[in-house]
């Protein structure tokens, strides 16, 4: 059982704790749709000319077009502690996204 303050454990530069980290990567192994879709829908926005985009609205696009477009019942679910890993993660191995998501160290957002 994962206690609360294994949520917080320190994380690395990134600013995700570990515990997240291990859960968002274990996520991504089972569900590479994710990422791909992730990615898509932020060359989509790139070649419109979107120089910074939000990875909320990228999460939310992707879970009302699954909501739509899918029979998953309701045991689909995407976390919403998964978007930062996913937008660093993004911009790592993107070179065409390097830049494109503002992200924040987990002491800037609790400021």
């Amino acid at each position: 059982m994962t206690s609360q303050l294994d949520l917080f454990d320190e994380g690395d530069d990134d600013g995700i704790s570990r515990y997240w980290q291990r859960r968002a990567a274990a996520f991504h192994a089972e569900n590479p749709h994710v990422y791909r879709a992730l990615v898509r829908y932020a060359r989509q926005a790139r070649r419109r000319g979107v120089e910074r985009i939000g990875i909320e609205l990228l999460w939310n696009r992707m879970r009302w077009d699954w909501l739509i477009r899918t029979d998953h019942g309701d045991d689909y679910k995407l976390n919403q502690n998964f978007k930062a890993w996913y937008a660093r993660r993004i911009m790592e191995r993107e070179p065409d996204l390097a830049e494109i998501f503002e992200i924040r160290r987990r002491d800037e957002a609790a400021a």
